[in-house]
């Protein structure tokens, strides 16, 4: 008959071993105020996002992935790639922004403090500009943005409103355009 030896389980959790993506967005609103420039497009994005927070010390605030192109990089929607003007705030105060990392085609943006923690529920208004936004297509369906032509005959907006970068879920999503 074979021995078994004995395993030692521990019920003991420790938070250095909590994952920072185990929290969940309650609520989400997203504000996008579209209006006509003289060079384009702009849009005005507001967001209002609830987070509910473990009560462990884990998370410092939220990362939020902001793209700086769409069609497929053909439309620059910030002033500039070096430049995304945006502003934090939490439970309605200012809120700094830790870190902000750019890549290919998005920014991402780490807000909260790294000497404090966040527990429980905490929103988060982000607010900021886009450029650029509309495409513009002429009758048989090509895309002519950028390309300033009189041959315009429909305009189209395509926006992914949350983004595809979240690890959490969204118990609710609201958009307004």
């Amino acid at each position: 008959m074979p021995i078994m030896a004995p395993l030692a389980v521990s019920a003991k959790t420790s938070t250095s071993s909590a994952s920072t993506n185990d929290f969940y967005f309650k609520d989400a609103t997203f504000d996008y105020y579209l209006e006509k420039t003289d060079t384009g497009s702009k849009m005005h994005v507001k967001e209002v996002l609830t987070a509910v927070f473990p009560e462990t010390n884990q998370n410092h605030g939220i990362t939020r992935a902001i793209p700086f192109s769409n069609m497929d990089g053909k439309n620059i929607t910030v002033e500039s790639k070096d430049a995304l003007n945006l502003t934090v705030k939490r439970n309605g105060a200012d809120e700094p922004v830790a870190k902000v990392e750019k890549d290919e085609d998005e920014y991402i943006i780490y807000v909260g403090k790294s000497s404090e923690y966040v527990h429980g529920e905490q929103v988060y208004t982000l607010e900021y500009d886009f450029y650029n936004v509309i495409t513009e297509f002429d009758k048989y369906g090509v895309n002519i943005s950028g390309e300033h032509s009189n041959n315009v005959d429909f305009q189209e907006l395509y926006w992914d409103t949350n983004g595809t970068g979240w690890s959490q879920e969204f118990d609710k999503l609201t958009a307004n355009l």
